[in-house]
C-alpha cells in the first residue's frame, strides 16, 4: 500500500496505491466461484496455535458458491434532504433492524428503519454536547451499534468517543486521549461487551489497539502490538539518499462477531487470529505470496500513477508547463522495493467466517484514486475471500463496483455505493448462502 500526499496549489491530494501490477492470484482466483469441493490443504498444531495453509483451489463448487444480490437502496441525488448524502464514512445497523448511516459532510447520523424509511437524523455541526465534526477525512470517523441498543460515535478533530442510544439521545462522551501531532487513530471497533478499540500510532514510539471504556475512558490494557517500522497511513519520509520515500504496508484488522481479532500487514499473504483472552489462536495462509515489486515493477507503478495525474489534470485545464512541474515533483517519490500489498482489509461474516479484501490490480488504477474518502478504497478489490471459521478457504464473493462493505450482519451486507458521478447511496445486500 503506499500513501503519498502531494502538496498542490489549491490542494491536498492523497496518491494511494494497493494494487498488484501484474494481476496476481488473487484477482484471478476471484474471477471463478467454482472451486473442488474437498479441502487440498494442510493444517497442524504448534505449541496450542493451528497453523493453517491453504491450497489455491477453494472448497466451494458452482452450485455451493456464497452469492450477493441487492436488497435495499436509500438515497437519491435530488429530492428530500434528508436521503441525499455528502460523504457517508460509516454505516452500522442496530438489533432491531435500524440503519445508522454517518454522514460526515453534514455531521449527521442518519437513521431509517429496515425498509430504508428515514426516522430521525441526529448530531450536527459543532463543538458542544452532542455535535460532531464535518472536517475531511479526520471528522467524525465511524457509528458502531452495541449489543445493548447504544451507539459509539468517534469524532477525532473533537477528540471525542460520543454515546447515544439508538433513538439518538446524546448520553455523554469520554475523551479519547489524543494528543495532536503524536497520536492518530486510525482504525476502530468495537467488542461484544461495549468496549472500544482504537488503533493508534506515536512515531517512532508505539503501534497498536488499545481498549477504550466508553464510560470510564482511556486504559493501558493493550490488545495487540504491531511493529514500529513505518507504515503507510498517508505519510512519507526521506530515507539516506535524501528522496522522498514511499511507505508500502499497513496493519490491517477488524472485530468479529464472536470477540475473536483478526490482524495481518497489507504486504503478508498471511493473517492471524487472536482470542479475547490475547492469546494467538490461529495463523492463516493464503494460496501463495503477494508479487514482489523489482525494480521495473517500480518504474510501472510510477509510471501509472503520473499518467493518472496528467490525464486529470488536463481535463481541468491545467497549462502543460504546470502539468509538466507536477509530474516532475511526482517522480521524486521512491518507492523501496519489497512485496507489493496483498490484501486490503478484513471483516467478519456469518457461520464464523473470515472476509479478506483482495486488492486490484494497478492497471485498473483511475482519477478517482486523487479524491476517494479513504483515499486507498480506490484501490479496494470487489473480491473478498472467505475463509471458514477454521481458516479454511471456502472461496471469493464478488461485491458490486464501487461498493464500500462497512459492515456484515447475519446474511446482510451494509455498505454505500457511488455511481458515476460520485453520488452515494447506502445499499443493502443479501448474501445467499445457500
Amino acid at each position: 500500500m503506499l500513501h503519498v500526499w502531494v502538496s498542490l496549489p489549491s490542494r491536498l491530494v492523497a496518491l494511494t496505491a494497493c494494487a498488484f501490477l501484474a494481476g496476481g492470484a488473487v484477482a484471478v482466483a476471484g474471477c471463478d466461484p467454482g472451486g473442488g469441493g474437498e479441502w487440498a490443504g494442510t493444517e497442524y498444531d504448534s505449541v496450542g496455535v493451528r497453523v493453517v495453509t491453504n491450497p489455491l483451489v477453494a472448497l466451494w463448487t458452482r452450485s455451493t458458491a456464497w452469492r450477493v444480490e441487492r436488497d435495499l437502496t436509500i438515497g437519491t441525488d435530488a429530492g428530500l434532504p434528508e436521503y441525499e448524502f455528502g460523504r457517508v464514512v460509516d454505516v452500522d445497523v442496530g438489533r432491531d433492524g435500524m440503519i445508522y448511516a454517518l454522514d460526515q459532510m453534514s455531521a449527521q447520523v442518519r437513521v431509517f428503519d429496515s425498509r430504508g424509511e428515514h426516522l430521525f437524523s441526529f448530531g450536527g455541526l459543532g463543538e458542544g454536547p452532542g455535535e460532531l465534526s464535518n472536517h475531511d477525512p479526520l471528522g467524525a470517523l465511524a457509528v458502531l451499534a452495541d449489543s445493548g441498543g447504544d451507539l459509539l460515535v468517534v469524532d477525532r478533530v473533537n477528540n471525542r468517543l460520543n454515546r447515544f442510544t439508538g433513538d439518538g439521545e446524546f448520553l455523554g462522551y469520554v475523551d479519547l486521549g489524543v494528543q495532536s501531532g503524536e497520536v492518530e487513530p486510525i482504525a476502530s471497533g468495537i467488542l461484544p461487551n461495549g468496549d472500544y478499540l482504537v488503533h493508534r500510532v506515536v512515531r517512532d514510539m508505539w503501534n497498536g489497539i488499545l481498549r477504550v471504556d466508553p464510560h470510564e475512558g482511556p486504559t493501558l490494557d493493550t490488545l495487540l502490538a504491531f511493529s514500529l517500522q513505518p507504515s503507510a497511513w498517508g505519510l512519507t519520509r526521506r530515507n539516506e539518499q535524501g528522496r522522498t520515500e514511499a511507505l508500502m504496508h499497513s496493519p490491517l484488522w477488524s472485530i468479529l462477531p464472536d470477540g475473536r481479532l483478526v490482524a495481518g500487514r497489507s504486504d503478508q499473504s498471511s493473517f492471524q487470529v487472536w482470542g479475547p483472552d490475547k492469546r494467538l489462536k490461529m495463523v492463516v495462509r493464503r494460496h501463495e505470496p503477494n508479487p514482489v515489486l523489482s525494480e521495473s515493477g517500480q518504474e510501472r507503478y510510477l509510471d501509472r500513477l503520473m499518467e493518472i495525474w496528467e490525464t486529470m489534470f488536463r481535463d481541468e485545464g491545467e497549462s502543460e508547463e504546470w502539468i509538466a512541474q507536477q509530474v516532475r515533483r511526482g517522480r521524486q517519490v521512491y518507492i523501496p522495493p519489497g512485496r507489493l500489498p496483498a490484501v486490503t482489509g478484513f471483516a467478519g461474516g456469518p457461520e464464523g467466517t473470515i472476509w479478506v479484501r483482495a486488492a486490484r490490480p494497478v492497471e485498473l488504477m483511475t482519477s478517482h484514486v486523487l479524491y476517494a474518502r479513504p483515499p486507498v478504497r480506490e484501490f479496494w478489490s470487489r473480491n473478498w475471500e472467505v475463509f471458514s471459521a477454521d481458516g479454511r478457504l471456502l472461496g471469493t464473493v464478488v461485491l458490486p463496483p464501487r461498493f464500500t462493505l462497512f459492515r456484515i450482519r447475519g446474511d446482510y451486507i451494509y455498505g454505500v455505493e457511488e455511481d458515476d458521478f460520485d453520488v452515494q447511496r447506502v445499499v443493502r445486500l443479501r448474501l445467499q448462502t445457500h
